[in-house]
């Protein structure tokens, strides 16, 4: 979870990992770090040889109905 920092600029509390600061626009507010963090997360979710999770319970239930629909369909086109 990222750290809460004051922004250099205008002294407003913001997150060390945003991009800009919400209250003035200052650009990187927690600097270099804050890159390195996002820089870090971003390739940890996209390594080689990975999933990605179902972010949320409609798609789980899609990829649920789509299956026993598939499975549905082909029941029938065997038995006909």
């Amino acid at each position: 979870m990222a750290n809460i920092i004051s922004c250099p600029t205008c002294n407003k509390q913001v997150s060390e990992i945003a991009t800009n600061c919400p209250n003035c626009g200052e650009p990187r507010p927690g600097g270099r770090k804050a890159s390195q963090k996002r820089i870090a997360a971003i390739e940890e979710k996209t390594r080689p040889g990975t999933t990605m999770p179902l972010s949320s319970d409609f798609e789980k239930y899609f990829a649920i109905f789509v299956f026993v629909f598939l499975v549905v369909f082909w029941i029938g086109v065997a038995i006909f």
